[in-house]
């Protein structure tokens, strides 16, 4: 189980994996969805 502030490897489809931070939705003004988190990835800074 993922938990805030963990570094992990992020992997969105056409993509490869890529160094992401978990995030809290409501920091950025987003709902929180149940059985999905939400990453910050590194060096693009997409979310």
């Amino acid at each position: 189980q993922w938990k805030v502030g963990d570094l992990v490897l992020a992997k969105m489809k056409g993509f490869p994996a890529w160094p992401a931070m978990i995030s809290e939705p409501e920091q950025w003004g987003l709902p929180s969805v149940k059985n999905k988190r939400l990453v910050y990835f590194y060096g693009t800074k997409q979310m």
